[in-house]
């Protein structure tokens, strides 16, 4: 990389740094290392110029951002939590993900979804006829908001997916908003 591609990138990063100093995410550069409130201070006080001059002064000392890591997550390889790999593998649809446990990113529920295996009885998207009554009269004992280990526990007793009770409980919601 050139010398000018690294003041540039230098400058870009600087420029965030110094933006996340000044309005009050100090917390999330503490955890990064900068942890000084005096070099938070002076950071929080650099114009555009002084950045500038900042990265021409580093020259081709390039401020190191870990590129592996951020592939590593873009490309779904993000540690999902006990309660996610449970909700995925009875059966949680991309929009009980995303109402429930706010993973909005379809791409890595499907790559979670794989990585964590469904079985058969949680792949249906629709409540079973012969169960859809006893399903129900659960669904509606619930409390509100509706949380993912009560889902998990009526998706056991029940043998259905989360999916298929998460769209019967939107559909009911919409209906019921309709009266």
């Amino acid at each position: 990389m050139r010398v000018s591609n690294h003041i540039e990138t230098n400058s870009l990063f600087l420029n965030q740094v110094c933006m996340l100093a000044k309005f009050g995410s100090r917390p999330l550069l503490q955890s990064i290392g900068l942890s000084d409130d005096n070099t938070l201070d002076r950071l929080a006080a650099l114009s555009a110029n002084d950045i500038e001059d900042l990265a021409i002064g580093l020259g081709d000392a390039f401020l190191v951002v870990n590129m592996d890591s951020l592939l590593s997550k873009l490309d779904g390889n993000i540690e999902m939590s006990d309660e996610c790999k449970a909700f995925l593998a009875r059966g949680a649809s991309n929009k009980a993900m995303k109402d429930i446990l706010g993973v909005y990113d379809e791409s890595l529920c499907a790559a979670w979804r794989n990585d964590v295996g469904v079985s058969r009885i949680f792949r249906r998207r629709t409540l079973p006829d012969k169960q859809y009554k006893a399903v129900w009269l659960d669904l509606e004992k619930l409390p509100k908001p509706v949380q993912a280990v009560d889902l998990i526990q009526l998706a056991d007793k029940h043998n259905v997916s989360i999916g298929a009770m998460w769209r019967e409980l939107i559909s009911g919601e919409q209906h019921d908003s309709k009266k």
